[in-house]
């Protein structure tokens, strides 16, 4: 009787330790997805979607690169060389002009890495999860600036899906001599109407990303592009087109 908790407490450890092991034999095993031919053509969609995606930001980005600098030069110019200007508004402005400049500068790098890990999603998601978190003065600078990002974006897509109903001889009668050019192929002109679409969407979620990082509502957002793109760039362009004509067909 006395041996008896002794011979219990090793026939349990000897259940535990044969019980382990199917378990570890199961943890050892890797685990091989099923082949699907589908998901490597959505890996190769996805990733030609965000190399010309960061294509196209780059480029608008980086015309939109001298804006805030200007504004800061000018400001402390302003400051220095001409006394009867106010100084209070130019200190405030040189200010938000260097930190819309750093906001701004973050665009490359930030989209650089979201490239890189693909892992969990488009590059736009990534994009505005990996945006740095700025403080609360700067927020709201950051949202105003890349909202402004978004509509300069919307406006060339929309620049050039109107120019190409255009011909030589409409910009003739707009008086526009110099405007020879022919329009774009097809091809092109889509691929740059999707880069820019593109743009503006990123640009949209980098404007949500300063005060959220909730990963379901910037895939919610991210999911309704299609629909924005319609309302935002085709729209105006189609209503462009029809005014267009019909001024064309009362006035000429």
């Amino acid at each position: 009787m006395l041996n008896r908790p002794a011979e219990i407490a090793e026939e349990c450890q000897e259940r535990l330790l044969h019980d382990a092991e199917p378990l570890s034999q199961t943890v050892s095993q890797p685990v091989v997805e099923p082949f699907h031919p589908l998901r490597g053509l959505r890996r190769v969609a996805q990733l030609a979607e965000s190399l010309v995606g960061i294509v196209f930001c780059w480029a608008i980005g980086g015309v939109a690169t001298v804006i805030p600098p200007a504004v800061a030069v000018v400001c402390a110019w302003g400051i220095v060389m001409r006394r009867d200007w106010p100084v209070a508004p130019l200190l405030c402005l040189l200010a938000a002009g260097i930190a819309v400049t750093v906001v701004h500068l973050s665009l490359f790098p930030v989209t650089l890495r979201a490239l890189r890990r693909r892992s969990r999603g488009p590059l736009a998601i990534e994009a505005a999860l990996l945006s740095p978190a700025w403080p609360r003065s700067i927020r709201p600078l950051a949202t105003v600036w890349w909202v402004i990002m978004f509509l300069f974006s919307v406006f060339c897509a929309v620049s050039l899906e109107a120019s190409s109903y255009m011909t030589p001889a409409d910009y003739h009668q707009l008086g526009f001599d110099w405007v020879d050019s022919k329009p774009l192929s097809p091809g092109v002109a889509y691929l740059c109407l999707f880069g820019m679409a593109f743009a503006a969407n990123t640009f949209l979620l980098l404007a949500v990303a300063p005060y959220t990082r909730d990963e379901p509502l910037l895939r919610r957002l991210w999911s309704l592009r299609f629909l924005l793109d319609v309302v935002a760039i085709d729209l105006p362009a189609w209503m462009y087109h029809a005014g267009w004509l019909a001024l064309r067909r009362h006035h000429f």
